[in-house]
């Protein structure tokens, strides 16, 4: 594994990014329009798996804060995590609401809802509580990972049937 200096200050900075975004959940009159965040632009989830676990658990986190902010939310919204197969630095957390810009709900019939959990994933997402799938486009191949019970679903299926 490659060493670089400064690990402690860049994982401080990113959980202090985490811990200072603002959901306008409450306010009616938001709205988020594909809204993502990278939480890592310098390439240090591409140094080692471990690195790369450590950016997803706290994309993970993000989405946890996301979570609280919504608990009293009047706001409908879909949330995610996208992982990217080719570089860390793509990985993000989206938010998308009703807007005047794009639908909404967001559904996309090129995802392949109910992949099975990569190993990079153990430990981290739990299959009870996640949904995961795999997408491929002009840009890459990746996956996409909602909460079950957190906003609005990004997959068609019935909520509590087995898409597995």
């Amino acid at each position: 594994m490659k060493k670089f200096r400064g690990v402690r200050r860049h994982y401080y900075k990113v959980n202090n990014l985490i811990n200072s975004i603002s959901f306008h959940l409450n306010e009616t009159d938001s709205w988020y329009n594909f809204w993502h965040v990278h939480l890592e632009g310098r390439g240090v989830s591409n140094l080692s798996v471990k690195h790369r676990r450590n950016h997803i658990k706290l994309l993970k986190k993000l989405l946890e804060r996301i979570e609280d902010h919504s608990k009293e939310s009047k706001l409908e919204f879909q949330t995610w995590i996208l992982i990217d197969s080719e570089s860390g630095t793509n990985d993000s957390v989206y938010m998308h609401t009703l807007n005047p810009h794009s639908d909404f709900p967001f559904f996309n019939e090129n995802i392949l809802w109910g992949a099975n959990f990569p190993e990079l994933f153990e430990g981290i997402f739990d299959e009870d509580e996640y949904v995961i799938g795999k997408t491929r486009n002009e840009y890459g191949n990746g996956y996409i990972i909602y909460k079950r019970k957190l906003g609005i679903p990004l997959s068609n299926f019935e909520e509590g049937s087995d898409i597995r």
